[in-house]
């Protein structure tokens, strides 16, 4: 009787570090769980830094770009990149600057093929009316 007792006690005692073991394990993995999800935050706060500021470069590379051929470039470039609706404020305003003055872009362009079918490719990619 008394050794049923005892193995009793000792499944009882057996189950409780068991348990213990468990809550251990779990807070262990939910500490760690909590570290990643702390670092992924960070990581996207530097990558929101980094956006900004690489943002702020492109804009900057937008507006000091001259001539013609070298804005459809870039817009061209920034649309097969997968960037441009980041900077749709300025492409739009570009190509309306370009739709406007359409006859002086064309002789800035002076028969450059090229860069003409560029120009109509991104101006009716941007729902602008040329002919």
């Amino acid at each position: 009787m008394q050794d049923a007792i005892c193995n009793h006690q000792q499944q009882d005692f057996a189950e409780a570090e068991k348990a213990k073991y468990e809550a251990y394990e779990e807070s262990r993995r939910h500490r760690r769980v909590e570290r990643v999800a702390h670092e992924a935050v960070c990581k996207d706060e530097v990558h929101e830094l980094k956006l900004v500021e690489l943002k702020g470069r492109v804009r900057g590379i937008i507006d000091q770009t001259e001539g013609t051929a070298a804005k459809l470039k870039l817009v061209d470039v920034l649309s097969r990149l997968g960037v441009a609706y980041r900077f749709e404020p300025e492409i739009e305003l570009l190509l309306h600057a370009m739709s406007v003055g359409l006859e002086d872009v064309q002789w800035e362009l002076d028969g450059d093929l090229l860069h003409t079918a560029l120009l109509f490719r991104l101006l009716r990619q941007h729902r602008l009316q040329v002919s």
